[in-house]
Formats: C-alpha cells, sequence, structure tokens
C-alpha cells in the first residue's frame, strides 16, 4: 500500500485506467477542499484589519472637523 503511488506513476495508472482494466482502485484518492483553511483565516483577518483602518480613518476625520 505505501508504494501504491510510486508503482501507479511508473507505469502512468490512475484510478480511472485501473478501472478500464478491470481492477478496482485500492484506496480513494484523499478529500482536497476547494480552498484551504489558512487562506480563509488569512481572508477573514486581512478583512477585520481593513475593516479597523477604515474605521480609525473615518473616526480621526470626523474628530477634526469637530
Amino acid at each position: 500500500r505505501m508504494s501504491r503511488g510510486r508503482i501507479n506513476d511508473a507505469f502512468r495508472l490512475d484510478d480511472s485506467s485501473l478501472e478500464f482494466l478491470g481492477v478496482q482502485p485500492t484506496l480513494a484518492p484523499p478529500y482536497e477542499p476547494p480552498v484551504t483553511v489558512w487562506l480563509i483565516i488569512f481572508g477573514v483577518v486581512m478583512g477585520v484589519v481593513v475593516i479597523g483602518i477604515v474605521v480609525l480613518i473615518f473616526t480621526g476625520i470626523r474628530d477634526r472637523r469637530k
């Protein structure tokens, strides 16, 4: 099982070609989410930082006018 990837790469096999030959795939490919978790966290943090900067700018402009 550990060398399955190396053997399949050596013969250019994947799950679809193995099924075509009548061999069922032994392991399902691992699930890969379309967007990685760190990218979501990075987007949320950057959004909060941008909103904070905008709020500070507008409160500074408002306080300067008073």
